[in-house]
């Protein structure tokens, strides 16, 4: 009996086998239970300590002897000799009050709820298993339906998130139909799950009127999102989901339908979807008649999903026909693994409110063909935002001389490009204008020269923020043409950042006059070239510092170029001093490693100091879902 204790935490015990020994524990207070990285932890209490470990080894990891009837939340973690978890028969109320559960890296677990427990997890909101390679389901309802199941029990599971699990099949193994409902789910995402065929049974999916958010993300072999009962009704089964916002089917190669029954599904508060190598549309039509009717259903019909939808992201092999779609709403369209020259601009005609443009792991060698500019012009135009990721193929410039891009550009408020490296030199063509951008980011285009002409500057009157990172062969922002005779003036540039670009000697090497009547913050952060910012005349009259966040200081010199030559020298001579420092510590430690030999006399068994290199504070492992399609994707990080 330990009556105070409230909180539990066991990690990186690697001989710990059990708890206690002994015929019951009682632990009434305690409240969270963290065991991580404890592998030959078989079961919390063992009966008899001297009784073969083998044979323990399949015994539940909490039995009948173990009272926890105030715990709320548990982490099992690392436990690669965990097989159960639960026995079918409990001490008191333990574990009935548990709210969240997680579930991790235990190689040896089948399952995760036998079906005679549901009746004391009700109260859990959620659940979180991972990396468990032997796990095959997660609720066991082979006997759900028994009379001694309580008919119409609720759950007040909120969350499921499931990934790295390759030998599951389903998450439920059964369709309660009705004796048990998940009705309070709002989250459900799925991860890497190679095995899994479907996601939900049928009288489970029915009852979600409160989910908002599915992801189901690289599993390989779902073929439908909702199980078919397989009971032959003539009638239409329909799914109405009036609460969900987001949906993400990416990497699902063998979705074909929802569900492959009759039926009719509805979700009018969708507001983002995201799909890429699942067929949603259909891109085939046959005619009867006067009517044309799909060759194939469609994952979806756009009245009935795509109402209200500010958000797409789509793949080429998925938009061949678009003709019937009207996106009142849609702001925001995303585009990954296009494999055509150029982006389809005939796409935005049925968009008449879009906003922003993302095109990502495509295949264009230019971003807009010239034909289609002039026809769709007007689509174009009211893009203000421009994101362009992972786009290989890119040659010398965005796009052509002669696009006439004038309409388009003028009304472009943001522009980002990122890692578009192997043959871009310059951002833009030198006619183009930006009257109205604001923000100018690029990133990771390692072949950029420069980035725009003087005659592109001198249209950037609008912009306040300018971000470079990470292009290696850049050596000035503005090219050198060799025609100086302009003032170039940044009226609102407030905030530019230069940071990891190895070549570049200076924001323009030609003799230009520069004026930054409102730059107030200029950052430079390891560029080991750059001493001078222009060879012209420069005026930035707010400007008092120049920021360098290794040396975590503001320097300044009285003007900007005294500035940078004086950062370079204490930074040169900083990393000097790190470099010396460390060597004479690296010579330090071994010799008084040879002298601590000598002075044990080389005994191996010699008693040495300990060294503690983590607390046990450290925060666990942890699996993330690094997104490749952009910052707005919101993948949870169990």
């Amino acid at each position: 009996m330990l009556p105070q204790l409230n909180f539990l935490k066991m990690k990186d015990l690697a001989k710990l086998t059990r708890f206690c020994s002994g015929n019951c524990i009682e632990l009434p207070s305690l409240k969270q239970l963290q065991i991580v990285k404890c592998p030959e932890l078989k079961a919390f209490i063992l009966q008899n300590i001297s009784t073969d470990m083998t044979a323990v080894g399949i015994q539940p990891f909490f039995n009948k002897m173990v009272a926890l009837p105030s715990l709320e939340e548990m982490v099992l973690s690392n436990m690669g000799n965990l097989k159960t978890i639960w026995h079918s028969q409990f001490a008191g109320e333990s574990f009935c009050k548990l709210k969240l559960m997680e579930v991790k890296f235990c190689k040896s677990l089948r399952t995760i709820f036998p079906h005679n427990m549901f009746a004391r997890f009700l109260k859990l909101e959620s659940l979180i298993v991972g990396a468990c390679r032997s796990l095959e389901e997660i609720f066991d309802l082979q006997e759900v339906n028994s009379e001694e199941t309580h008919s119409g029990a609720a759950t007040q599971l909120r969350e499921l998130h499931v990934f790295h699990l390759p030998k599951l099949t389903k998450l439920w193994n059964k369709d309660p139909q009705g004796k048990l409902i998940f009705r309070n789910l709002v989250v459900v995402r799925i991860f890497d799950c190679q095995s899994l065929k479907n996601i939900f049974p049928t009288s489970i999916a029915r009852s979600l009127l409160r989910l908002e958010t599915l992801s189901i993300k690289d599993c390989g072999s779902v073929e439908e999102i909702v199980a078919n009962d397989g009971r032959g009704n003539d009638a239409a089964t329909k799914f109405i989901f009036p609460s969900l916002t987001f949906l993400r089917l990416r990497d699902l190669p063998d979705l074909t339908t929802f569900y492959s029954g009759m039926h009719i599904l509805e979700c009018p508060e969708l507001r983002k979807l995201e799909v890429n190598h699942v067929d949603v549309f259909t891109s085939e039509y046959i005619q009867e008649g006067q009517l044309d009717f799909p060759a194939q259903e469609p994952l979806f019909w756009f009245e009935k999903v795509f109402a209200n939808l500010e958000e797409l992201t789509l793949s080429k092999c998925i938009f061949t026909t678009w003709r019937q779609a009207q996106f009142h709403k849609l702001k925001i369209l995303h585009f990954i693994s296009d494999g055509s020259d150029f982006f389809q601009v005939g796409l935005l005609q049925n968009i008449h409110n879009l906003e922003k443009l993302v095109l990502s792991t495509c295949e264009y060698k230019k971003i807009f063909s010239c034909e289609e500019v002039e026809e769709h012009a007007e689509g174009i135009a009211q893009i203000k935002s421009l994101k362009l990721k992972k786009l290989w193929l890119i040659e010398e410039h965005l796009w052509n001389p002669d696009s006439k891009l004038d309409s388009f550009l003028q009304n472009l408020e943001f522009l980002e490009v990122k890692k578009c490296a192997l043959s871009l030199i310059s951002l833009v063509p030198s006619s183009a204008s930006f009257r109205n951008l604001t923000v100018l980011k690029v990133c990771n285009c390692w072949q950029l020269i420069s980035l725009v002409t003087p005659q592109t500057a001198k249209t950037l009157v609008q912009l306040r923020e300018l971000r470079v990172s990470e292009c290696n062969r850049l050596e000035e922002i503005v090219a050198n043409d060799g025609d100086a005779d302009d003032e170039i003036v940044f009226s609102k540039l407030k905030w530019l950042f230069l940071e990891s670009s190895e070549s570049i000697t200076s924001f323009c090497s030609g003799n230009y006059a520069f004026s930054f009547p409102s730059l107030e913050d200029l950052i430079v952060e390891n560029c080991p070239k750059l001493n001078t910012f222009s060879a012209g005349v420069l005026k930035t009259p707010r400007l008092q510092a120049v920021q360098n966040w290794e040396l975590g200081e503001d320097f300044w010199a009285g003007d900007v170029n005294t500035t940078l030559q004086h950062l370079k020298e204490k930074v040169a001579k900083r990393r000097m001093t790190e470099v010396e420092y460390d060597s004479e510590t690296s010579m330090s430690e071994e010799n008084e490693a040879e002298e601590e030999e000598e002075n044990v006399g080389g005994d191996p068994s010699a008693e040495r100091p300990m060294t503690l290199s983590h607390t046990d504070e450290d925060e666990d492992e942890e699996y993330e879902d690094e997104d490749e399609y952009g910052e707005d994707d919101d993948i949870h990080s169990c």
